[in-house]
């Protein structure tokens, strides 16, 4: 008789175990084959790096200008910068950011940081950006072509002027749409094909009804339009906006607390991208290392709670995704 084949044990709820409290060899064994678990890197894979806070727009979605009347703004030091950016090439992570929460194209240094980093890198690093585009003409967009830069992603939110002056207040939807289509045109014409081009953007109420034309409008120019489902960020604004189209649910499986370091202006590393208030700062890399504070007591508790689904307290509890969505960042 034929042999049934034997059906492979689904992984546990948790995907990722903490490799500090099992440090048997057998028992790690069962966890990545029996349990599907895998280790949290000791080291972040993705490194986000603010070099200078504040955005100029005020978009539905987010809650930046809510919190950044409260807190402190300011710009990274070439010194502290260049510190990041060394140790975290030591050890090869997959992307460096240099923005985080801002609009990055505010920093007027910023080709300079990037050919840093392009400099020090090795090829499996990528590195990108997220913009609004409302800086991105002139020097500073053929700057963009020829730093180093792997990827650009344009946060532009619909295709009707209504639409996304509603979505991205504050910016200007046909000044905008012709920086980008200015900058494709320059894009085409570059020697090299980076960086890799997409326009981004949440899968919220407003777009809803004119994500096809989205698509299509992009398409037709060869770009991809990358629609992520909406969070509400960890803040209550953004659950009053009503601007998801479903109902909310926490989020599962949720990649930052193993995946991101989120590093702000002034060196404090946060918990991750929607900690707007900075409400869990775990340490300082003007003090520490990035290694020391990934690794550290605050970030391992943490860990610890969210994995034994003991949310309360911290932020984790308060982050939710729109329904419909797998749950992934």
């Amino acid at each position: 008789m034929p042999k049934k084949k034997r059906k492979k044990r689904p992984p546990t709820k948790e995907r990722y175990y903490i490799p500090q409290d099992v440090t048997s060899p057998l028992a790690r064994l069962y966890r990545r084959y029996i349990r599907g678990q895998r280790a949290v890197p000791l080291f972040p894979p993705i490194i986000n790096v603010e070099t200078q806070s504040g955005c100029n727009a005020a978009c539905a979605f987010c809650p930046n200008r809510k919190t950044a009347a409260t807190l402190p703004q300011g710009r990274m030091d070439e010194a502290l910068f260049r510190k990041i950016i060394d140790e975290a090439v030591a050890y090869n992570p997959e992307r460096i950011s240099p923005y985080l929460n801002n609009e990055p194209l505010l920093d007027s240094d910023l080709p300079e940081r990037i050919r840093y980093i392009a400099s020090k890198r090795r090829p499996c690093t990528e590195i990108s950006i997220n913009t609004n585009a409302s800086r991105l003409e002139g020097e500073l967009a053929r700057e963009l072509l020829r730093c180093g830069l792997d990827a650009l992603h344009i946060s532009f939110h619909g295709i009707s002027r209504e639409t996304y002056e509603a979505s991205m207040r504050g910016l200007s939807f046909e000044d905008n749409l012709r920086r980008v289509n200015d900058f494709l045109a320059l894009w085409r014409e570059a020697p090299q094909p980076k960086p890799h081009v997409h326009v981004t953007m949440v899968h919220s109420k407003l777009i809803e009804p004119e994500i096809p034309q989205i698509r299509a409008y992009w398409g037709e120019r060869g770009i991809k339009a990358v629609i992520r489902p909406l969070g509400n960020r960890a803040h209550i604004a953004v659950e009053q906006s009503n601007l998801n189209p479903g109902a909310w649910l926490p989020f599962v499986h949720c990649k930052e607390l193993v995946h991101q370091a989120v590093i702000i202006y002034s060196g404090d590393v946060l918990l991750c991208c929607v900690d707007w208030e900075r409400s869990t700062v775990l340490g300082n890399l003007r003090e520490q290392s990035l290694y020391e504070i990934w690794n550290g007591p605050k970030f391992l508790d943490i860990r610890r709670r969210y994995f034994a689904g003991r949310v309360e307290g911290i932020l984790c509890g308060k982050c939710k995704r729109a329904k419909g969505t797998d749950g992934e960042r």
